[in-house]
Protein backbone atom coordinates (compact mmCIF):
# COMPACT_ATOMS: atom_id res chain seq x y z
CA UNK A 1 0.00 0.00 0.00
CA UNK A 2 3.00 2.50 0.82
CA UNK A 3 4.73 1.57 -2.61
CA UNK A 4 1.61 2.33 -4.42
CA UNK A 5 1.08 5.91 -2.66
CA UNK A 6 4.85 6.27 -3.36
CA UNK A 7 4.54 5.91 -7.18
CA UNK A 8 1.35 8.18 -7.23
CA UNK A 9 3.16 10.85 -5.65
CA UNK A 10 6.41 10.07 -7.50
CA UNK A 11 4.17 10.64 -11.03
CA UNK A 12 2.70 13.77 -9.71
CA UNK A 13 5.53 15.38 -9.01
CA UNK A 14 7.14 14.78 -12.41
CA UNK A 15 4.14 15.67 -14.08
CA UNK A 16 4.46 19.07 -12.01
CA UNK A 17 8.01 19.12 -12.70
CA UNK A 18 6.85 19.11 -16.76
CA UNK A 19 4.63 21.76 -16.46
CA UNK A 20 6.68 24.26 -14.35
CA UNK A 21 9.35 23.99 -17.57
CA UNK A 22 7.18 24.40 -20.14
CA UNK A 23 7.51 20.93 -22.04
CA UNK A 24 5.02 20.71 -24.43
CA UNK A 25 3.09 17.30 -24.82
CA UNK A 26 4.90 14.83 -26.75
CA UNK A 27 3.83 14.58 -30.23
CA UNK A 28 2.19 10.75 -30.22
CA UNK A 29 1.37 9.35 -33.74
CA UNK A 30 -2.41 8.87 -34.36
CA UNK A 31 -3.80 5.62 -36.06
CA UNK A 32 -7.27 5.95 -37.66
CA UNK A 33 -9.22 2.70 -37.86
CA UNK A 34 -7.95 1.97 -41.55
CA UNK A 35 -4.03 1.59 -40.13
CA UNK A 36 -3.18 5.56 -41.43
CA UNK A 37 -1.08 7.94 -39.80
CA UNK A 38 -3.49 10.85 -39.53
CA UNK A 39 -1.16 12.51 -37.27
CA UNK A 40 -0.73 16.92 -37.66
CA UNK A 41 2.81 17.75 -38.07
CA UNK A 42 3.14 21.58 -37.21
CA UNK A 43 1.18 24.51 -39.02
CA UNK A 44 3.09 24.56 -42.30
CA UNK A 45 1.76 21.28 -44.13
CA UNK A 46 2.11 20.46 -47.53
CA UNK A 47 -0.84 18.05 -48.87
CA UNK A 48 0.37 15.96 -51.76
CA UNK A 49 -3.00 14.13 -53.85
CA UNK A 50 -3.25 12.60 -56.67
CA UNK A 51 -1.71 14.81 -59.32
CA UNK A 52 -2.46 17.73 -57.04
CA UNK A 53 0.76 19.41 -55.54
CA UNK A 54 -0.14 22.51 -53.12
CA UNK A 55 2.66 24.71 -52.08
CA UNK A 56 1.64 27.11 -49.69
CA UNK A 57 -0.73 30.24 -50.45
CA UNK A 58 1.36 31.33 -53.50
CA UNK A 59 0.11 28.99 -56.27
CA UNK A 60 1.43 29.16 -59.89
CA UNK A 61 -0.50 27.36 -62.69
CA UNK A 62 1.02 27.01 -66.05
CA UNK A 63 -0.57 25.35 -68.99
CA UNK A 64 0.33 23.63 -71.50
CA UNK A 65 2.09 25.15 -75.25
CA UNK A 66 0.88 28.50 -74.46
CA UNK A 67 3.19 31.16 -75.85
CA UNK A 68 1.93 35.33 -75.36
CA UNK A 69 3.69 37.79 -77.93
CA UNK A 70 2.44 41.09 -78.07
CA UNK A 71 -0.43 42.59 -80.12
CA UNK A 72 1.74 44.72 -82.52
CA UNK A 73 3.63 42.45 -84.70
CA UNK A 74 4.95 43.44 -88.21
CA UNK A 75 6.55 40.57 -90.45
CA UNK A 76 8.70 41.43 -93.13
CA UNK A 77 8.96 39.01 -95.98
CA UNK A 78 11.86 39.13 -98.35
CA UNK A 79 11.31 38.17 -102.12
CA UNK A 80 13.43 38.11 -104.80
CA UNK A 81 17.02 39.43 -105.13
CA UNK A 82 18.34 41.70 -107.86
CA UNK A 83 22.22 42.78 -108.04
CA UNK A 84 22.58 45.61 -110.40
CA UNK A 85 26.08 47.21 -111.15
CA UNK A 86 26.06 51.04 -111.34
CA UNK A 87 28.55 53.70 -112.09
CA UNK A 88 28.38 57.17 -111.27
CA UNK A 89 25.23 58.97 -112.23
CA UNK A 90 23.84 55.71 -113.71
CA UNK A 91 20.43 54.68 -113.36
CA UNK A 92 18.16 51.16 -113.17
CA UNK A 93 14.67 50.77 -113.08
CA UNK A 94 13.17 48.19 -111.05
CA UNK A 95 10.42 46.05 -112.16
CA UNK A 96 7.42 48.33 -110.60
CA UNK A 97 9.03 51.45 -112.31
CA UNK A 98 11.10 52.55 -109.14
CA UNK A 99 14.22 54.73 -110.73
CA UNK A 100 17.52 53.71 -108.51
CA UNK A 101 20.58 56.21 -109.41
CA UNK A 102 24.23 55.92 -107.64
CA UNK A 103 24.89 59.80 -107.44
CA UNK A 104 27.56 60.23 -105.08
CA UNK A 105 30.25 58.26 -102.79
CA UNK A 106 32.60 59.20 -100.47
CA UNK A 107 35.58 56.81 -99.84
CA UNK A 108 36.95 56.49 -96.47
CA UNK A 109 38.17 52.99 -96.26
CA UNK A 110 41.89 52.40 -95.29
CA UNK A 111 44.26 51.49 -98.41
CA UNK A 112 45.02 48.30 -98.55
CA UNK A 113 48.40 48.33 -97.65
CA UNK A 114 47.21 49.58 -94.30
CA UNK A 115 44.68 47.35 -93.53
CA UNK A 116 46.59 45.33 -90.87
CA UNK A 117 46.45 47.75 -88.55
CA UNK A 118 43.38 50.37 -89.42
CA UNK A 119 40.12 49.27 -88.26
CA UNK A 120 36.17 50.74 -88.80
CA UNK A 121 37.21 52.45 -91.60
CA UNK A 122 34.55 52.70 -94.29
CA UNK A 123 33.28 54.34 -97.53
CA UNK A 124 29.39 55.71 -98.36
CA UNK A 125 27.61 55.79 -101.76
CA UNK A 126 24.48 58.40 -101.96
CA UNK A 127 21.59 57.03 -103.80
CA UNK A 128 18.79 58.60 -105.35
CA UNK A 129 15.28 56.25 -105.67
CA UNK A 130 12.62 58.35 -107.36
CA UNK A 131 9.17 56.47 -107.55
CA UNK A 132 5.38 57.78 -108.03
CA UNK A 133 5.46 61.08 -106.39
CA UNK A 134 8.38 59.88 -104.30
CA UNK A 135 12.17 61.38 -104.77
CA UNK A 136 14.28 59.89 -102.01
CA UNK A 137 18.02 60.06 -101.54
CA UNK A 138 19.43 57.08 -99.12
CA UNK A 139 23.17 56.60 -98.06
CA UNK A 140 24.59 52.46 -98.05
CA UNK A 141 28.21 51.79 -96.72
CA UNK A 142 30.93 49.09 -96.44
CA UNK A 143 33.60 49.10 -93.91
CA UNK A 144 37.16 49.13 -95.35
CA UNK A 145 39.27 45.96 -95.19
CA UNK A 146 36.56 43.33 -96.63
CA UNK A 147 35.62 42.41 -99.85
CA UNK A 148 39.40 42.19 -100.91
CA UNK A 149 41.99 40.13 -100.01
CA UNK A 150 45.50 40.77 -99.16
CA UNK A 151 46.48 40.43 -103.04
CA UNK A 152 44.03 43.02 -103.61
CA UNK A 153 41.52 40.81 -105.28
CA UNK A 154 38.00 41.85 -105.25
CA UNK A 155 35.08 40.26 -104.42
CA UNK A 156 31.29 40.45 -103.04
CA UNK A 157 30.73 41.08 -99.73
CA UNK A 158 27.26 40.38 -97.99
CA UNK A 159 28.19 40.00 -94.57
CA UNK A 160 27.42 42.04 -91.08
CA UNK A 161 29.86 44.73 -92.00
CA UNK A 162 27.54 45.48 -94.46
CA UNK A 163 24.27 47.13 -93.24
CA UNK A 164 21.11 47.43 -95.44
CA UNK A 165 18.93 50.00 -95.70
CA UNK A 166 14.78 49.69 -96.78
CA UNK A 167 12.88 52.42 -98.75
CA UNK A 168 10.36 52.08 -100.89
CA UNK A 169 9.03 48.28 -100.71
CA UNK A 170 12.95 47.28 -101.25
CA UNK A 171 15.92 46.21 -99.04
CA UNK A 172 19.36 47.86 -100.62
CA UNK A 173 22.95 46.69 -99.21
CA UNK A 174 26.36 47.86 -100.80
CA UNK A 175 28.06 44.54 -101.41
CA UNK A 176 30.93 45.41 -103.49
CA UNK A 177 32.57 48.97 -104.11
CA UNK A 178 35.40 49.37 -106.62
CA UNK A 179 37.81 50.00 -106.88
CA UNK A 180 39.93 49.49 -104.09
CA UNK A 181 41.65 51.84 -102.65
CA UNK A 182 45.60 50.51 -102.52
CA UNK A 183 47.67 53.26 -101.29
CA UNK A 184 45.97 56.60 -101.16
CA UNK A 185 42.28 56.69 -101.71
CA UNK A 186 42.41 60.30 -102.68
CA UNK A 187 43.67 58.96 -106.36
CA UNK A 188 40.54 57.74 -107.31
CA UNK A 189 38.20 59.72 -109.57
CA UNK A 190 34.72 59.33 -108.52
CA UNK A 191 33.85 58.79 -111.97
CA UNK A 192 35.49 55.30 -111.75
CA UNK A 193 34.29 54.01 -108.59
CA UNK A 194 31.70 50.93 -109.43
CA UNK A 195 28.87 50.15 -106.96
CA UNK A 196 27.27 46.27 -106.64
CA UNK A 197 24.07 46.76 -104.51
CA UNK A 198 22.06 43.91 -103.88
CA UNK A 199 18.29 44.78 -104.13
CA UNK A 200 15.59 42.57 -102.43
CA UNK A 201 11.31 42.66 -102.59
CA UNK A 202 10.07 43.31 -99.66
CA UNK A 203 5.96 42.73 -98.48
CA UNK A 204 4.90 43.59 -95.08
CA UNK A 205 2.31 42.50 -93.20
Amino acid sequence: MKKKIFLTISCLVVAAFFIAIGCEKPNIPQIDDNGKDTTAIGKDTTAIGKDTTTIGKDTTTIGKDTTTIGKDTTTITLGKDTTIILKMNETFILPNNTMVSFIDVRDGRCPLSMCYKCYFSEAKIKMRIISENVNKEIELNILGCVGVDNYGNEYDYDGPAVLSVDALGYRFKLIRLSPYPKTDWNSINKEDYIAKIKITELWID
